[in-house]
């Protein structure tokens, strides 16, 4: 889970054009990709929503450095199979403000 900004009017509420502060939760289990979000101490989560199917491979995030040191990037890599082609997309993020977490 990360805290981010967020365009909505709650944490797990409906869209706006403003963002806020809440905790965001990705689980990946066999095909599927679920996004949850809460408000920044994970309390009052909103329903987990889909948001990727079709995956060959639920395995989907990499860190560096590896656990159990903190890590400083996340990547993800979604490999799905469009039609009977394989497709592979990639991206991630750098951390910042990593004082406190645990």
């Amino acid at each position: 889970a990360v805290v981010t900004y967020v365009k909505a009017a709650t944490c797990g509420g409906a869209s706006a054009t403003t963002s806020i502060p809440c905790r965001v939760t990705y689980k990946c289990s066999g095909s599927t990709c679920t996004r949850q979000v809460a408000q920044p101490n994970g309390s009052a989560p909103g329903a987990a929503v889909q948001v990727v199917s079709g995956l060959t491979s639920a395995n989907v995030f990499s860190y560096t450095p590896s656990p159990p040191a903190a890590p400083t990037y996340v990547g993800v890599t979604f490999a799905l199979d469009a039609e009977g082609a394989p497709v592979t997309l990639g991206d991630g993020v750098a951390l910042r403000n990593l004082e406190g977490e645990a």
